[in-house]
């Protein structure tokens, strides 16, 4: 069954924010170009880092990482809204969601 006119294939809109990040495109560009909020385009990428298309690097900065999984590691199941209670307001949800997953990565690796 397709979906309606106008309306992506599931994946498909994710799909098609990455490969506009890999020409180059910051997340507010195709923000911009997508009509979605940052925070769409954030979570597009995010799904990426654990087929290893996005590094989480790209989209989480060194300290709020080891933030972030410094809590996760100490609490693994705590909230999207508990963690960023814990890390403070300047940690958005957006790198939240991207550090989850690499954490979520991490421990599949181990296991």
């Amino acid at each position: 069954m397709k979906p309606p006119a106008g309306k992506a294939e599931k994946g498909e809109s994710s799909r098609i924010s990455l490969e506009l990040f890999k020409e180059g495109k910051s997340i507010a560009e195709i923000s911009t170009e997508r009509e979605l909020s940052p925070g769409t385009i954030e979570g597009h990428l995010a799904g990426f880092i654990t087929t290893g298309e996005v590094d989480v690097l790209d989209l989480v900065d060194r300290e709020t990482l080891d933030k972030l999984l410094a809590v996760m590691e100490a609490e693994p199941e705590l909230s999207h809204s508990a963690i960023k209670q814990k890390a403070g307001d300047e940690v958005t949800y957006g790198a939240i969601r991207a550090a989850r997953k690499y954490f979520d990565l991490v421990k599949k690796q181990l296991a």
